[in-house]
């Protein structure tokens, strides 16, 4: 008589019971796994954003160009005003509308933790352009360029400002340049010759910086005060000896 050979009862309980464990652990290793590397893939490709949205907005303000427009008294002045906050200046790059000018703000802002984000914003001259400082600049959404950076702050590379004279020209200072922190261009007449962010980043030190386009020789002198329209009336009004206030939104 053959006697057949096989598993017994027990044995396949045995066999599928480590079988059952293998699998539980093989799917807890998985989903794990899965997880770990989501999160990974996630911030990997955050950090390419900011990457290249550093890029753009790097070749945006080596673009800034001394763009004149009007006080709220109709003068002509170079648009750019700068703080310690941020600062807002017309670059002739855009980085959502190529081929166009843009009113651009770069500026930090601070998070309950007491650290800082750094902000871009602008505003691109595909509708409209920018006249006067009674416009209404409405900034696109603002790009996370560094998150919870510390100690940052603003400096800009130009002379003191000095007093108004006629011809608006203003081109020469008594003064050697130098860093300030707040520059005003509607009062120096002229913009920064360089403006920078500096801040840190853990142990690291990180730096922004824009070397501005000089401006032409007497370029203010070659704008005539301006005459506004009156918001009340038909008629237009000779604004010229008004008295005017920078309103830049930096």
């Amino acid at each position: 008589m053959i006697r057949q050979s096989g598993l017994t009862l027990v044995e396949l309980l045995v066999t599928m019971t480590i079988l059952a464990m293998i699998v539980v652990i093989g799917t807890t290793s998985f989903s794990v796994f899965a997880q770990r590397w989501s999160g990974e893939l996630g911030s990997f490709n955050a950090s390419v954003s900011r990457a290249r949205d550093s890029i753009l907005v790097q070749e945006v303000l080596d673009s800034l160009v001394p763009w004149v427009a009007y006080d709220n008294a109709g003068k002509p002045f170079v648009y750019f005003e700068g703080n310690r906050n941020g600062f807002v200046a017309v670059s002739s790059r855009s980085m959502y509308s190529a081929g166009d000018y843009a009113v651009v703000r770069l500026s930090v802002v601070q998070n309950s933790d007491t650290r800082f984000d750094v902000l871009y914003e602008e505003w691109p001259m595909s509708n409209d352009i920018l006249l006067s400082t009674r416009q209404k600049i409405n900034f696109s959404e603002a790009t996370l360029l560094y998150a919870s950076v510390d100690n940052p702050v603003f400096e800009y590379m130009g002379s003191s400002p000095v007093e108004e004279i006629g011809d608006f020209s203003g081109l020469q200072r008594s003064t050697k340049p130098e860093w300030l922190q707040s520059y005003n261009a509607m009062y120096s007449l002229t913009p920064p010759l360089r403006a920078r962010l500096s801040f840190e980043v853990g142990e690291y030190d990180f730096q922004i910086s824009s070397s501005l386009s000089s401006p032409v020789p007497g370029l203010l002198s070659r704008y005539k005060p301006y005459r506004f329209r009156s918001p009340s009336s038909d008629d237009i009004e000779d604004l010229e000896g008004l008295d005017g206030l920078d309103d830049c939104d930096c």
